[in-house]
C-alpha cells in the first residue's frame, strides 16, 4: 500500500506566489528609482524612447531586477489617444511590426519579456498579435498580457504559438487613492491564496510606492514574491 501523498509535505511552509510589475517606467526618474531600490523582487516594465528609459534600465540591471519592454500598442480611441513613440499599430505590416519591436528592444537592453502598454485595440486582433508573438518566440522572450481589454487574445495566442505567457490579475492603482491601493494589494494576496499565484500591475505613483513599502513585510511573509518570469507558462 503506497504512502499518502500528503506525508512529508509541510503545508505550513507553502506560500502562494505573487509577482508585481511596475509599468510605465521612463518618465519619472525619481519615482522610478524609488521602486527599483525597494528590497523586493519586483519586475519593471520600461517604456522605450522615454526621457529616463536608459537611467531606469541601467539601475534595474545594476540591482539585478527583472526588466520587461513595456511595448506601446494601439488603443481603441487611436489617434485621439496616443500610445507613444514606438507603438505597434494595426496599420503596420509584419515587417514594420517586427522592425519597430526590435528597435524598442534595443532601447531596453536586458529585457527578458514584453507586456503591452495600452493596446485595447491591438491585443484584440488575432493576426497582428500572432505576428508579434511569433517574433517573441524567436527571440526567447516571454509575454505578459496587461489585459487592457476583456476581449484580448494575447494569452490565448501565446499559448497556441508556444510563447511562455501569463496575464495580469489585478491593477493595483487604477484608483490612485492610498486606501484603494491598500485594498488592491490585499485583493492580490487573496487571489494568490485562492489560485496559487497572481500578478499585480502598478504604476509610478508616489502613493503606490508608499503602499508597497507599507506592505513589504506582508508580501515577504504571507506570500512568496517572485519576478513575473517565474509565473509564465
Amino acid at each position: 500500500m503506497g504512502m499518502p501523498l500528503e506525508i512529508g509535505v509541510n503545508k505550513a511552509s507553502w506560500r502562494p506566489k505573487v509577482a508585481i510589475i511596475i509599468d510605465d517606467l521612463g518618465y519619472h526618474r525619481d519615482l522610478d528609482l524609488q521602486f527599483i531600490r525597494l528590497d523586493l523582487p519586483l519586475s519593471f516594465a520600461i517604456l522605450p524612447w522615454a526621457p529616463f528609459t536608459k537611467a531606469a534600465t541601467q539601475e534595474a540591471c545594476r540591482r539585478g531586477r527583472e526588466i520587461l519592454l513595456h511595448q506601446p500598442m494601439e488603443p481603441r480611441d487611436y489617434p485621439c489617444i496616443e500610445p507613444g513613440v514606438g507603438a505597434l499599430l494595426l496599420s503596420m505590416d509584419e515587417a514594420l511590426l517586427k522592425g519597430t519591436l526590435h528597435k524598442n528592444l534595443r532601447q531596453v537592453p536586458g529585457a527578458r519579456g514584453v507586456n503591452n502598454h495600452m493596446g485595447s485595440s491591438f491585443t484584440e486582433n488575432r493576426g497582428k498579435m500572432s505576428m508579434v508573438l511569433r517574433e517573441l518566440k524567436k527571440l526567447g522572450l516571454f509575454y505578459v498580457d496587461s489585459r487592457t481589454t476583456n476581449e484580448t487574445v494575447g494569452l490565448e495566442e501565446a499559448k497556441k504559438i508556444g510563447v511562455p505567457a501569463a496575464e495580469r490579475t489585478i491593477f493595483l492603482d487604477n484608483n490612485p487613492a492610498r486606501e484603494a491601493i491598500s485594498g488592491q494589494i490585499r485583493k492580490l494576496m487573496m487571489a494568490a491564496k485562492r489560485s496559487g499565484s497572481a500578478i499585480g500591475i502598478g504604476h509610478p505613483y508616489g502613493q503606490t510606492v508608499d503602499m508597497i513599502r507599507k506592505y513589504q513585510n506582508a508580501l515577504k511573509k504571507e506570500v512568496f514574491l517572485v519576478p513575473v518570469s517565474e509565473l509564465v507558462r
